[in-house]
Formats: structure tokens, sequence, C-alpha cells
């Protein structure tokens, strides 16, 4: 079974709990708020984040770092974390047929939410840890002619 949890507050969020109830989806999906987003993240099987744009969205990283296979829209900053197919599944903005499709072949394929989530993770070590945005603002500092 798969239980969708919404994290966070908003402008919408009275409109998304009339959806839920109107669908009558209360049992599988649940709206709340809670400062300890580390605690659903680790329990998540799949990060999924809608946005129609995003800087580069630490909530991303995040859910990369915990190893966390990815769902996302294929906008600006999210596309420089998630590489579509092997750190997570890229969808165009807006495309709900779309999102669908990528969530159920990652709830239904294990194997590949492992193998996401682990070169996820890999992702964020490699390019995105705090001793490589340093490297790379010393970097910026250097060649900067004053």
């Amino acid at each position: 079974m798969v239980k969708c949890i919404i994290a966070g507050k908003g402008g919408m969020e009275s409109q998304l709990r009339k959806i839920i109830s109107d669908k009558k989806l209360d049992a599988y999906v649940r709206l709340i708020y809670t400062p300890d987003i580390h605690s659903l993240l680790k329990r998540a099987d799949v990060f999924v984040l809608a946005s129609e744009k995003e800087g580069i969205p630490r909530s991303v990283m995040e859910a990369m770092a915990l190893k966390k296979p990815v769902v996302a829209t294929n906008v600006l900053g999210t596309n420089e974390l998630v590489v579509h197919e092997k750190t997570g599944l890229l969808v165009p903005f807006g495309d709900q047929d779309a999102m669908n499709r990528a969530l159920m072949r990652i709830v239904n394929n294990i194997d590949l939410r492992y193998q996401l989530g682990k070169n996820g993770r890999e992702r964020i070590e490699k390019n995105f840890s705090e001793k490589k945005v340093v490297e790379l603002w010393i970097k910026l500092y250097q060649e900067i002619k004053w």
C-alpha cells in the first residue's frame, strides 16, 4: 500500500485538505507539519518535489544524502541535482501522468529505489559536500581579479 505524507505549511493547505477529504484519501494521504523533517525522510521510500521553480533545493540534497530516490519536476535548480535515471526521475512540470508513472515505477521496483538512492548519495558526497562547496568558493575568490 502506498501512503503519502505531504510535509509543510503553505497557502494551499486548506485546498489540499479539502481534496484529500473529497476524494476519501484520508487513509492514504496525511498533511503534516513538523520541524523534524529528517525523521520523515528517514522513513520514506521515495522523496517527491513537484515545484515550478527552485534554487538548489536543500530538501532534495538532504533526501539524496539519506539515499532516498527522488522524483521531481525537471526545473532549473532541481535538475542540477537530480540526474534523470541515475539519481532519480525527472518529469515535466505540470505533467501529472508522468509524475504518477515515475512514482509507480519507483514504488514497484525495490532494486531501482536502492540504486537511485545509492547513486544520489554518491553524487551529493562527490559534488555537494560542505568541503566541496568551500573548495569551489575558494577557487572562485582566487580567480577574481581585484
